[in-house]
């Protein structure tokens, strides 16, 4: 479906809040996962599947993590009734927690929210890092011409809620000042 609507130059972004989307992919981990008997069921941003897990999964408690502002773009009963049996909504920022709280005042107090966030063990500063792994990042810096200014380096999806935009444009006015 996602092919003929792009092919049609139509949105297909909102296909991921429907529920018949990965349908058959999330049943077969669901009924897998049921097998197991997990604690708890973490899904992130398939609010559709909620119903699903809560049925084939009962004892296990369900968490939906949000990536992003889909809840609030579903119809509010449509979006109720996927969270009917949830134990706790995550935002990964405030303003996606808020929006949530705002928009589904009942499950306020089962709101959280829950930072990306980036192991400092593992993810180090440059000038920390051992020679070995000093001389790798001056290679490929010196194979992607990065020269010797600061390195940015975004990871995330290229969508226009993530910003990424932005985040290009300013570029043009961060070389103004830092050729």
């Amino acid at each position: 479906i996602i092919r003929v609507q792009r092919r049609l130059n139509l949105p297909h972004r909102e296909l991921q809040g429907m529920r018949f989307y990965a349908r058959g992919y999330a049943s077969a981990g669901l009924h897998r996962l049921a097998e197991l008997d997990p604690d708890i069921v973490h899904l992130q941003n398939v609010s559709q599947f909620l119903p699903l897990a809560s049925r084939l999964v009962p004892r296990a408690k369900l968490v939906l993590q949000m990536h992003c502002d889909w809840l609030r773009q579903l119809h509010p009963r449509t979006a109720r009734r996927r969270l009917a049996d949830v134990d706790l909504v995550l935002g990964v920022s405030d303003y996606i927690t808020n929006r949530i709280r705002e928009g589904f005042p009942e499950l306020a107090d089962r709101c959280r929210t829950l930072y990306n966030g980036a192991d400092l063990e593992l993810f180090t500063p440059r000038d920390d890092l051992p020679e070995n792994l000093r001389r790798l990042a001056r290679g490929l810096r010196e194979r992607f011409h990065l020269g010797k200014g600061p390195v940015i380096l975004y990871v995330g999806g290229f969508a226009v809620e993530k910003g990424t935009l932005e985040l290009l444009l300013a570029f043009e006015l961060v070389l103004r000042t830092v050729p």
